[in-house]
């Protein structure tokens, strides 16, 4: 007879080696060993693994009084590569001098899944939010007579480019990998969904109206093209950080 729980925990420290793993090839490997063993006991990802996996929490790092619809569609994106979830959480209450207005809550994303999966969304969301701000900020200069109604119509085109690339981008991951990577996904989504479930929290909506500013938000998306969706993986920042948890560094 074999016991249960040794199983189970060899398939964790498997899935967990597939998360942190340096190349692609490393994760399928470790995730295809896991599945192998799943296979072999005739385990549920759901029942055996999967309840003993915990999520974690972290903020974008940044907050805003009006969320903007982007920033949405940005997150969105993120967790898309990295198989997590965000909802909208309120922040610090700031005093306002008018009576009328005392308080504003200031408001982020806050990303939710398996730890490695989160850190690495976080780092690349903030990736990809400087980038749709450096495609703006490019754009106003070619493009005079633009008002904040074209700004915001920029942001959401250029957005929603990145989510199309980023829904590719996994699309062809999930090819390549097989039943391994949609093992994978499939406990990463869980893991987040269940968690914000626990907390009696909503998620996310979007909304991604952009008004009569047609031309700016076509531009935006054909402008969210040049953004590399692999660059916050190829950055010093998230593979020194990666590099530093794979070898126990805090």
């Amino acid at each position: 007879m074999y016991d249960i729980s040794e199983v189970t925990a060899k398939i964790r420290k498997l899935l967990a080696l597939a998360n942190r793993a340096g190349t692609e090839g490393e994760a399928v490997a470790a995730a295809a060993r896991a599945q192998e063993l799943i296979d072999k006991y005739n385990l549920s990802i759901g029942t055996e693994v999967l309840e003993e996996e915990t999520a974690t929490e972290k903020d974008s790092g940044g907050s805003t009084a009006r969320m903007s619809p982007h920033l949405a569609i940005l997150g969105r994106a993120a967790c898309r590569l990295f198989d997590c979830d965000f909802y909208y959480y309120h922040g610090e209450c700031l005093e306002k001098p008018d009576s009328l207005y005392r308080y504003a809550y200031r408001r982020t994303l806050r990303f939710v899944g398996l730890r490695q999966n989160v850190e690495a969304c976080v780092l690349t969301y903030n990736y990809l939010l400087a980038s749709v701000e450096s495609l703006l900020s490019g754009s106003i200069k070619g493009t005079p007579g633009w008002a904040r109604a074209d700004y915001r119509a920029f942001r959401i085109g250029c957005a929603r480019r990145i989510l199309s690339m980023a829904e590719d981008v996994k699309r062809q991951t999930v090819q390549i990998g097989g039943e391994q990577s949609e093992a994978l996904v499939r406990i990463g989504m869980d893991v987040a969904r269940r968690h914000i479930e626990a907390m009696k929290m909503s998620v996310h909506y979007s909304n991604t109206g952009y008004g009569y500013a047609e031309e700016a938000y076509n531009i935006g998306y054909q402008e969210g093209s040049k953004v590399d969706i692999h660059g916050a993986r190829t950055t010093r920042m998230l593979a020194g950080k990666i590099d530093a948890e794979r070898d126990g560094v805090q």
